[in-house]
């Protein structure tokens, strides 16, 4: 991808969260509680949602870095400790069906926690 096309997909990207922002001042403006449907109900929930975005405490942000460093440590160590054979490359069932797995959900959990902190 260019810079031209980074640029245009930047701009792209600012001119619709503009658009929604927009949009959500309108529906939270103009909403009313007492003759609200459902869907109006939780449009005015998610626009308040987007306006108003929940700020991560410093514990939070703590206990996210400490599931990656987990993570990070847990899956070799696990591989590591559960048969893996260097010659034959034979893992044992348990690292397949529950370690990787889990230390795979962990990674990604943790670092989405940190990135969106």
């Amino acid at each position: 991808m260019g810079a031209a096309s980074s640029a245009a997909l930047a701009i792209s990207l600012q001119a619709e969260r503009e658009a929604h922002q927009a949009r959500c001042i309108s529906v939270m403006h103009n909403f009313d509680s007492h003759t609200a449907s459902v869907g109006q109900a939780q449009e005015y929930a998610e626009c308040v949602n987007f306006m108003h975005p929940k700020e991560w405490s410093t514990d939070q942000v703590l206990i996210a870095k400490v599931w990656v460093i987990y993570a990070l440590i847990a899956i070799p160590v696990t591989l590591c400790l559960s048969g893996w054979e260097w010659g034959e490359a034979v893992f044992n069932w348990l690292v397949w069906v529950v370690a990787v797995p889990f230390g795979l959900l962990l990674v990604v959990t943790g670092i989405a926690f940190v990135v969106t902190a």
